[in-house]
């Protein structure tokens, strides 16, 4: 029987060939993500990434398939997050925000944009993940905000 080395298969160009085709593929799915740019009335504090954010009207934009800015209308505040693609089978009409809950302390975790099976998901935070150490519960209660009508 005659084998072939992997070490003959896997030569440099090969490799940089398939590293090129897996960071490319997942830009393909989430190209449409881009084009998100809503606004939620949110009627309570809550923390997205390190900060606190008091309740008020956002606006919500997608600078990329990764990064997201949410910006205060009512207040002069912005922040960048680093948001990952999700998916849904049941795209909401009006599009909606979704907040972890523990206790009275909210986090963002999900941006979704009307009709779009695809959205932004938000990790974790150090805040977040004390808060569940805290509530002494893996599983947060999930609040979900109706988007006002997007921005065109």
């Amino acid at each position: 029987m005659n084998f072939i080395s992997l070490k003959s298969v896997l030569t440099p160009s090969v490799l940089a060939c398939a590293l090129t085709l897996g960071l490319f593929a997942p830009a393909s799915r989430a190209s449409a993500q881009t084009t998100l740019h809503v606004v939620a009335d949110i009627p309570f504090d809550f923390r997205s990434g390190s900060e606190m954010m008091p309740a008020g009207k956002y606006e919500i934009k997608a600078l990329s398939s990764h990064v997201l800015v949410l910006r205060g209308t009512t207040q002069n505040r912005s922040q960048l997050l680093i948001a990952r693609g999700t998916l849904t089978l049941k795209p909401s009409d009006r599009g909606k925000l979704v907040f972890h809950r523990y206790g009275s302390k909210y986090f963002l975790y999900q941006v979704w944009s009307p009709g779009q099976s695809d959205g932004f998901e938000l990790p974790k935070g150090h805040a977040e993940k004390e808060a569940i150490r805290a509530a002494n519960t893996p599983a947060p209660t999930t609040t979900e905000l109706a988007l006002n009508e997007p921005l065109r």
